[in-house]
C-alpha cells in the first residue's frame, strides 16, 4: 500500500462521482493493516467540486501545460511593471496557455465520463487563472494540490476568452488595446496599493526603530547615572574607613 499522500494523489484522481466510494475503500484497507491514524485522515477528506477536481487534474496529466501557464502570467507581471512594451506579446501567450488548459480540461471531463457544462469550466478557468497570478499557490497548482475553488483573478480580463466551442465569458467587443490598457489601469491600481502598503510598513518599522533608539539612549543616561552614584558611594566609603582607621590608631597627641 502506498504512503498516505500518494494514496490521498491517487484519490484524488478518482472522478468526483467515484470519490466517496473510493475514499471509503481506501479508508478501510488501511485500518485492516493498522494504520489507523491515516485512516482517519483520509476518511475526512472531502469530496472536490467537479471544477477543483478537474484543475489538478490538469497539473497530473498535463504539468508542461500548467508550467506553462504559470510562466506566462509571470511573464505578463514583468511586462507590465518593466516592459510595458512587450505587454501585448505578454497578454497573447498567457492566453494562449489558458486556451490550451480549457481544451484539455474538456477532454479530461470526456474521458471521465463527467459531463461537462459552461459553469463547471467557468469555475475552473477561474481557480485555474487565479491560482496562475497568485505565486503563493504556484506549489500547490504544480502539484495538483489546490484545497478550494478561487475567485477570478486581475488577470481574468487579460485571460478572458472563449474556447472554440464551448463559451466561458461572453465577448464585449472591446479592443485589443482597450483590454489591455484595462489590466494595465488594474494591476496600476494593485501596484500602487503595494508602495502604499510598504511605506506604511517602511514608517512602522521607523517609529519602531525610534523607539528602541529612545529606550537605548535611556537605558544609557539610567547606567551613566547608577555610574555616578556608585563613583560617590565609593568615595563616600573610603572616607568612612579612613575616618575608622584614624580612630583606631590616633596620632602622637
Amino acid at each position: 500500500m502506498p504512503h498516505s499522500t500518494t494514496a490521498r494523489d491517487e484519490l484524488y484522481s478518482t472522478p468526483p462521482q467515484a470519490f466517496v466510494r473510493a475514499r471509503n475503500a481506501l479508508a478501510a484497507r488501511l485500518r485492516q493493516r493498522g494504520r489507523t491514524r491515516e485512516a482517519a485522515e483520509i476518511a475526512r477528506l472531502r469530496r472536490p467540486s467537479v471544477a477543483l477536481w478537474l484543475v489538478n487534474r490538469l497539473a497530473t496529466t498535463d504539468p508542461s501545460g500548467v508550467r506553462g501557464l504559470i510562466d506566462a502570467a509571470d511573464r505578463l507581471r514583468r511586462a507590465h511593471l518593466r516592459e510595458p512594451r512587450t505587454i501585448p506579446d505578454a497578454v497573447a501567450q498567457y492566453r494562449g496557455a489558458l486556451e490550451h488548459l480549457m481544451q484539455r480540461a474538456d477532454r479530461i471531463l470526456t474521458d471521465a465520463d463527467v459531463r461537462s457544462s459552461p459553469a463547471v469550466l467557468r469555475r475552473a478557468y477561474a481557480t485555474l487563472s487565479s491560482a496562475a497570478a497568485d505565486r503563493r499557490r504556484h506549489p500547490d497548482l504544480r502539484q495538483g494540490r489546490l484545497a478550494e475553488e478561487l475567485e477570478p483573478s486581475g488577470f481574468e480580463v487579460l485571460g478572458a476568452m472563449p474556447t472554440r466551442h464551448l463559451t466561458l465569458v461572453k465577448p464585449d467587443g472591446r479592443s485589443e488595446a482597450t483590454r489591455v490598457a484595462r489590466e494595465r489601469q488594474r494591476l496600476d491600481i494593485a501596484a500602487r496599493a503595494q508602495r502604499e502598503t510598504a511605506r506604511r510598513e517602511a514608517r512602522a518599522q521607523r517609529r519602531q526603530a525610534l523607539k528602541l533608539a529612545a529606550a537605548a539612549a535611556r537605558r544609557d543616561r539610567a547606567i551613566e547615572r547608577a555610574n555616578r552614584k556608585a563613583a560617590r558611594l565609593r568615595e563616600e566609603l573610603r572616607e568612612v574607613e579612613a575616618r575608622i582607621e584614624r580612630a583606631r590608631h590616633p596620632g602622637p597627641t
